[in-house]
């Protein structure tokens, strides 16, 4: 991760200005928010690979599999993150148009 480039805001400020710069993505992590670096191919073909094998083991569940451009809320970290591959179970995610971000795991 890179160097935090804004103080930190509330819940709605740090929504606010990654929604202002939508080239750039932007990591946010307990109130700071954190520019993303580009991946390499490299990187790109390992997580493109494990995203085809883990869509392969969901296959038949009612899991999907996601990938990098999918924001996800870590409510408990009070963090949002892009990671490389991603799988959920919450059926507001599986809706034909979900949400933005996928849903933190519900207990």
């Amino acid at each position: 991760m890179g160097s935090a480039i804004a103080r930190p805001r509330s819940h709605e400020g740090r929504l606010s200005l990654w929604r202002g710069t939508p080239r750039t993505r932007h990591e946010h992590v307990d109130g700071q928010i954190f520019a993303m670096a580009g991946a390499t191919k490299t990187h790109g073909t390992i997580a493109l690979n494990i995203s085809v094998a883990l869509r392969a083991q969901l296959r038949g569940t009612l899991a999907a599999p996601g990938w990098a451009d999918m924001k996800v809320n870590v409510a408990i970290a009070h963090s949002y993150y892009y990671p490389d591959v991603v799988a959920t179970c919450a059926d507001e995610d599986l809706r034909l148009d979900p949400p933005q971000s996928l849903s933190p795991p519900q207990n």
